[in-house]
């Protein structure tokens, strides 16, 4: 589902079917529902889940650990430059 909102052919329906106003443009109700979003067989869903899942897992779990280090990094970098630390 998240592709399907993210890909192309969203993209280009939203477009069409946004309504200009005097400061912003936005899509309104009536345009949301003409948006058509087509589904595949369950069996297809499932299959890529089990291919992606694994994917998606390991990125949040780097994301997460990506934090973990600048946040590191933002507390050594100060007392490095001090001279508090040193590294061998």
């Amino acid at each position: 589902m998240f592709l399907t909102l993210r890909g192309s052919e969203l993209k280009r329906q939203i477009k069409i079917n946004t309504d200009a106003g005097a400061f912003f443009s936005s899509l309104n109700v009536k345009g949301i529902k003409k948006l058509l979003i087509t589904r595949p067989i369950k069996l297809l869903e499932e299959s890529f889940e089990n291919i992606v899942y694994p994917i998606r897992l390991k990125r949040e779990i780097n994301s997460a650990e990506n934090q973990k280090l600048a946040e590191l990094r933002d507390w050594l970098l100060p007392m490095l430059m001090n001279g508090q630390v040193k590294v061998s």
